[in-house]
């Protein structure tokens, strides 16, 4: 390989990799209260601790923490896709409202689009867990002005993605 092409391809690799590596603000301001990222360590450090807390009996709290860890951290990438559609439910319930709006439910099939729109890539703040033994609710900050939500129920062995919430302002 000439010193061209592997400038080229050095060019390259560092290029997608900066693209990927962007990282998101370590805070955001909702109202008067500051979020700290949920891809911090410290933030993944409390949900990991959250999960594995004896008075949540969460089945299989490491799992739940990987998932929970794929969803708000994961890029949209290949494998942490195939990792989230390995996840999902049958169906989920969709729940979106906003301000001034009745909310809105539906049940719908996982599909390619609904996936791909899942993981965060470090674009949460304000992350928590609420675990009651086979299911988790997880509850995080898209931006300042939306919550949303992903509920997660252990069945069939494993931990599955049945619900998605969005709640804007």
């Amino acid at each position: 390989m000439s010193k061209n092409h592997l400038l080229l391809a050095l060019c390259c690799t560092l290029g997608a990799t900066s693209a990927l590596a962007v990282p998101p603000a370590p805070t955001i301001q909702a109202g008067s209260e500051t979020l700290v990222n949920a891809c911090t360590p410290g933030s993944q450090a409390a949900l990991r601790k959250a999960l594995q807390a004896p008075a949540s009996k969460v089945s299989e709290p490491t799992e739940a923490a990987k998932l929970v860890h794929a969803l708000l951290c994961g890029y949209r990438l290949s494998p942490n896709l195939a990792f989230l559609r390995e996840h999902m439910g049958r169906t989920v319930t969709r729940k979106d409202s906003a301000t001034g709006s009745d909310e809105e439910t539906a049940t719908v099939r996982p599909d390619a689009e609904l996936i791909a729109a899942l993981p965060r890539a470090g674009d949460a703040w304000g992350a928590e867990v609420q675990a009651y033994g086979d299911e988790v609710v997880l509850t995080y900050w898209r931006d300042a002005a939306t919550v949303e939500t992903r509920t997660l129920a252990y069945t069939g062995g494993r931990w599955r993605i049945v619900g998605i919430g969005s709640a804007a302002d």
